[in-house]
């Protein structure tokens, strides 16, 4: 779905545009989109891997990432342009699949050190 998304992202910079809180030029569009490509080979990447030790720094990286989204859009949110309806949208996105991934880092630790 990741590679999916940002190639939807990256072939159409104007859907791109209409995705953010801030108007993007169709470079920039092409920019946004490598991150979420990016995150996605990752974690197709953490999939095959065999242990939780092979995919533990791959998490920590994932969660940084997302949770610095989330804080950068706390920070700016006053600064977005308020004609662009998705500025709430960016926030609570990122903020859910930041707690949802520091919940399954957190829960996949408890269970480490339980066996």
């Amino acid at each position: 779905m990741g590679i999916t998304g940002a190639a939807f992202l990256f072939i159409n910079p104007a859907f791109a545009d209409t995705r953010w809180p801030w108007s993007l030029k169709p470079f920039d569009a092409r920019i946004m989109a490598a991150w979420p490509a990016a995150c996605a080979v990752w974690a197709a990447t953490m999939y095959f891997a065999k242990d939780w030790a092979e995919i533990k720094m791959g998490m920590q990286t994932l969660i940084v990432y997302v949770t610095a989204l989330f804080v950068v859009w706390l920070v700016r949110f006053s600064q977005y342009d308020p004609g662009r309806y998705n500025g709430i949208t960016l926030g609570v996105a990122t903020g859910l699949v930041s707690a949802a991934l520091i919940f399954l880092y957190w829960r996949q630790e408890a269970a480490r050190q339980k066996a």
